[in-house]
């Protein structure tokens, strides 16, 4: 569970710079696709926007957008109880 390095590699494998354009396109469309992670040294949430990650023609973009997923299983959420 400490290594990450596996679903690194599935994600890499799946998230292809196809599939970041085609959630790029739906972007344009009004579609949104967001990710929330938590900010531990500033304990809050931070929401992701990876439609316009996509759709940045940033260098590194598809980078940043596979290591958000990445990130996003890092830490698994908490259970809320009532």
């Amino acid at each position: 569970m400490a290594d990450s390095g596996p679903l690194q590699r599935l994600v890499a494998k799946y998230i292809t710079p196809e599939v970041l354009a085609a959630i790029a396109r739906e972007y344009r469309k009004g579609r949104v696709l967001q990710i929330g992670t938590t900010d531990l040294d500033a304990g809050r949430a931070v929401t992701w926007n990876m439609g316009a990650i996509a759709s940045s023609s940033a260098p590194g973009a598809l980078e940043l957008f596979r290591k958000i997923m990445v990130l996003r299983r890092a830490f698994p959420a908490q259970s809320r109880r009532s």
